[in-house]
């Protein structure tokens, strides 16, 4: 007979209330990330340098990180922590590309994407669609991370990105379509996550299983416990 040690349904709630605390501030890592070009000399990357507004990095740190030695791991309970920050991450990277679609003008050196080291300024259009793509991809992949969690942690969660996203488009960027747009984008890569690429799995392998990602907020399934013998 064996009895399986689990984690107290006090400690796992007090794991998952700390979490949520938590992830406006991860958001707001992945809002301002973009603009740390600011931050370096102008000739090295120049404001909205196409490595800093877009998924580049972001992809670089998971690929190094996340599949490199034993944290390629997805049974324990530290990853899938590590993907609901990241996912917060790239929601907020999500809301900046966005919103940088409606600049004040699109001023050739502050509004358009470019490349690094002094070249030449991105076009009005492929700018656009760079943020456009980048923005709506980013917010696909965070709800791609997280389309393993429980009705119930989807709802905790929605709350607090939406009241992040409605105090930053209303409050701090002055946009008030940037929520209609982000809305739209958020509903369309909900449905794809949870509904339309798992239909399309079961019949081609090279998607991906639902059942082999991360559950963000969980902790490791019965068979994954260690247990003690009696």
């Amino acid at each position: 007979m064996h009895n399986e040690e689990k984690m107290p349904d006090s400690q796992n709630l007090l794991t998952k209330a700390i979490t949520y605390s938590l992830s406006p501030f991860f958001i707001g890592i992945g809002l301002y990330f973009s603009d740390i070009d600011q931050r370096l000399p102008f000739w090295l990357l120049g404001h909205r340098s196409f490595i800093t507004h877009s998924l580049i990095l972001p992809a670089i740190a998971v690929v190094l990180f996340f599949h490199s030695g034993n944290n390629s791991r997805t049974d324990g309970v530290f990853n899938p922590l590590l993907s609901f920050f990241l996912a917060c991450f790239v929601f907020g990277l999500s809301l900046h590309l966005i919103a940088d679609c409606w600049p004040e003008n699109w001023d050739k050196t502050f509004s358009h994407v470019r490349w690094p080291f002094g070249l030449p300024y991105w076009g009005v259009a492929v700018s656009y669609g760079f943020l456009i793509v980048n923005g709506a991809a980013a917010i696909g992949w965070s709800e791609w991370l997280l389309r393993s969690e429980s009705w119930t942690q989807t709802l905790i969660r929605a709350v607090i990105f939406a009241t992040v996203l409605v105090s930053y488009a209303w409050g701090g960027e002055k946009k008030p379509s940037l929520i209609i747009v982000m809305g739209a984008l958020w509903i369309i890569a909900f449905l794809c996550a949870r509904g339309v690429v798992p239909f399309f799995s079961r019949r081609y392998s090279w998607l991906g299983s639902r059942s082999k990602a991360p559950a963000s907020l969980q902790v490791a399934s019965a068979e994954q416990q260690p247990v003690v013998s009696q």
